[in-house]
């Protein structure tokens, strides 16, 4: 981790009181602000800036978490002032995935402390890990579905932050609590700022002096990187940082450095790796640092091919995470919009209407465009020997003209409206935007079912190619001994015996391979003929000789 000395401690406007920590404790006090009714019941986390309690509020009976920053610090005002200033930020956040803060005071008269919800679940960063290593939990098998999810909660929360005129400054896994019970929440305000320069320790600047644990600028652990620079102060977790926070002008930073970093957050959820680590045991912080200063990283599919990232995603990731911050997302709401459109596979469409007796497509026109029918119903059939064929009749629901727009070959067969048709017009940038939004692979398996398709469309079954007539009639008596009934009908003197249509048609058609509309076309014709009887709606009587 990184240790602290004191560098200096100046008001940046020079009518500007220096904090006090010592008269805050003494307002707390006498404003009842005192930490009697919390017991603490274990230790929860230590580090530089104090210790994390468990702890019970006595007077509500419900478990609370207990930050508490140690007397030796109150010779650090500016420590004192982030962590009050943490509190406050926090607590002016109401937001469902936003930690509350319940409380502030001083403890044994001596330590100032604040309050928050006590959450069970996990941190991100572990939940990331579990997936990494594959280890067989029930984090492990989280899909990219719900990892997005959570993610767009994470955005909920930044943009309700940023709407208050707040920026958090260091969104990474380990600052993303994921509830038991599905809850997420963002934690560790701070490094929060408000945007109007207001915030209590913007009168401090810091000093480094020392790198021991490499997990603080990689982002596992919760303390974060303080580095004075010739240019300025850079504050956060080096291996998620925006290029202005890594350069140390803090001037530079603004709601679009937070968008940079939940584009960081999407890198690590994608690619299950910090944007800006490579992973090499020799690398320093400021190895770091210069790569995310000159925003220099592998695009996402390159980082992990295995995690078969879709392309609209790694867009996505790449437009936050750019360089220059007018290229970047410039408002998270921008962003969720994205990620909604990526999680609901949602694509704009023109729609179109064709009235009815006109056609939607021509066979062996070169067209690359295809249809879902919205309503009415149309007919495709392709010319055979210099005769239309019907092939089959669609309605609502149906796609035609796919194969065309995927492999770019003629039209095989022609589309006409039996009645007015309203159609939703799929184009090849429309198409390419859905596959961008599935993994790669399914993509290429698409491409490559569409040329199948498009073979197997071009042997066109030879009873098509001809009047079915007599095959028909011949698989009729073949499965007449199973299917028929005997029947007493006056019209005929030789014995008759009855069929049901709604099985014979299904029979017939799997039989010969051809639709059941062809079949019923000969079985009206063998009526219109007088060689069957038709009973009912159902039923047709025909002689057995």
């Amino acid at each position: 981790m990184v240790e602290f000395r004191k560098s200096k401690y100046t008001s940046r406007k020079d009518q500007q009181e220096v904090f006090n920590p010592i008269a805050l404790m003494e307002e707390f006090i006498s404003n009842g602000l005192v930490g009697d009714k919390y017991q603490r019941l274990g230790e929860l986390a230590r580090g530089g800036m104090g210790v994390i309690y468990r702890a019970v509020d006595l007077g509500l009976n419900r478990p609370v978490v207990l930050k508490v920053i140690t007397p030796e610090l109150l010779s650090r005002p500016d420590l004192i002032a982030r962590f009050v200033e943490e509190a406050r930020i926090t607590g002016q956040l109401e937001h469902p995935n936003i930690v509350p803060v319940h409380d502030i005071g001083v403890l044994d008269g001596n330590q100032i402390y604040f309050t928050m919800k006590h959450v069970k679940g996990r941190e991100l960063w572990d939940i990331l890990e579990d997936i990494r290593l594959q280890n067989g939990s029930e984090d492990s098998k989280l899909s990219l579905f719900a990892l997005l999810t959570i993610f767009r909660k994470v955005c909920d929360a930044i943009a309700f932050a940023h709407s208050k005129g707040i920026i958090h400054r260091d969104i990474k896994p380990d600052n993303i609590i994921v509830g038991d019970f599905g809850e997420v929440l963002v934690m560790d305000w701070g490094l929060a700022r408000r945007l109007d320069g207001s915030s209590l320790d913007e009168q401090f600047e810091y000093e480094a002096i020392e790198e021991q644990n490499p997990h603080t600028y990689l982002g596992r652990d919760s303390s974060r990187t303080v580095i004075r620079t010739q240019m300025g102060i850079i504050k956060g977790t080096p291996a998620y940082m925006a290029p202005e926070m890594a350069s140390g002008d803090s001037g530079k930073v603004d709601t679009r450095s937070d968008i940079f970093l939940l584009g960081a957050l999407l890198y690590s959820i994608a690619t299950l790796e910090a944007p800006f680590a490579s992973g090499r045991p020799d690398d320093d912080i400021y190895d770091i640092l210069e790569r995310a200063e000159k925003c220099e990283f592998l695009p996402p599919s390159e980082r992990n091919p295995s995690r078969q990232i879709p392309h609209e995603l790694e867009r996505i990731i790449l437009k936050a995470m750019a360089y220059r911050k007018v290229d970047r997302y410039q408002t998270v709401e921008e962003l969720a919009h994205d990620i909604d459109a990526l999680l609901e596979g949602r694509v704009h469409s023109e729609h179109r209407i064709i009235p009815k007796g006109e056609h939607l497509i021509v066979e062996n026109e070169l067209e690359a465009e295809a249809y879902v029918i919205i309503k009415g119903t149309a007919e495709v059939y392709k010319t055979i020997n210099g005769t239309p064929t019907t092939l089959v009749r669609l309605g609502p629901g149906a796609t035609v003209g796919e194969m065309s727009l995927l492999d770019k070959a003629p039209r095989s067969a022609s589309v006409v409206a039996l009645e007015d048709l309203e159609v939703a017009v799929i184009r090849e940038d429309t198409l390419k935007q859905a596959l961008a939004k599935m993994p790669p692979w399914l993509g290429r398996t698409i491409n490559a079912l569409s040329a199948r398709l498009r073979k197997t469309n071009t042997i066109i079954h030879p009873l098509r190619q001809k009047d079915p007539f007599f095959h028909v009639l011949n698989a009729t008596r073949l499965i007449l001994p199973t299917v028929g009934k005997p029947f007493n009908h006056p019209q005929f003197a030789c014995d008759v015996v009855t069929l049901d249509m709604q099985i014979v048609i299904p029979e017939l058609a799997e039989l010969l391979s051809i639709p059941p509309d062809d079949i019923l076309q000969v079985f009206n014709r063998l009526a219109n003929t007088g060689l069957i009887e038709v009973i009912n709606q159902t039923h047709i009587a025909i002689p057995n000789t």
